[in-house]
């Protein structure tokens, strides 16, 4: 006899479920200051925009000028996120290719023009502390957004010099994008919605979920 599948819990049931800063919070907590971020108790991210609405349809249409004057703007002013374009890298075109969502026939062409790019850089303490971040923002891309960040690096603050050092300072340094974008009327990968909604939750759980991990504190 076949096992019966169990049904899906409920969005809102799995992000109160989710653990974040080691089960300290959840993903709901996340997303309730990221709302309503003038009942943050943080001067960090009382300033920061609330949270966009979710994206509907698929596949998610570029940032119109509405888009940016009302998400995309307050972002980048209030906050290290900027907007940059560039060519993506070898792994990030293969992801592109892998994560389009299109019909084989409808595989996006290798890139061969600039990119828009969601772009900020984080500082820890520690490679330690960075990979706590990392776990955690993977709970968020699985669980609460089902939206990932293109690509991150990791490397050494200047300050501390050029090697790697478990106790020494470190960077991380993330590009968000949706791969699965549309430009009028064709597919292409962009800065959409969800990558502005994804930068938000990240300044969020960076500020707020992580004090006592961020550089200096």
């Amino acid at each position: 006899m076949a096992s019966e599948t169990k049904p899906k819990k409920p969005w809102a049931e799995r992000i109160e479920e989710a653990k974040i800063m080691g089960g300290e919070s959840t993903l709901a907590a996340l997303y309730k200051v990221a709302k309503n971020p003038e009942t943050a108790t943080h001067d960090t991210t009382s300033h920061l925009p609330p949270l966009p609405p979710r994206a509907k349809g698929h596949p998610t249409p570029w940032l119109n000028e509405a888009d940016t004057e009302s998400h995309l703007k307050p972002l980048t002013e209030s906050t290290k996120w900027t907007l940059e374009h560039r060519l993506p890298t070898e792994e990030e075109q293969d992801r592109i290719m892998s994560e389009c969502g299109c019909s084989p026939g409808e595989a996006p062409k290798a890139q061969t023009e600039k990119l828009a790019f969601l772009k900020n850089t984080y500082d820890f303490p520690s490679i330690e502390a960075a990979d706590s971040f990392l776990a955690d923002v993977k709970i968020l891309s699985d669980v609460g957004e089902f939206h990932h960040y293109d690509s991150y690096s990791m490397a050494p603050l200047k300050a501390s010099g050029s090697d790697f050092s478990t106790a020494s300072p470190v960077s991380l340094t993330f590009f968000v994008q949706t791969h699965s974008a549309i430009s009028e009327g064709d597919k292409k990968p962009g800065v959409t919605i969800r990558d502005v909604r994804y930068a938000v939750l990240l300044e969020h759980l960076y500020h707020s979920a992580y004090p006592e991990r961020r550089l200096g504190q």
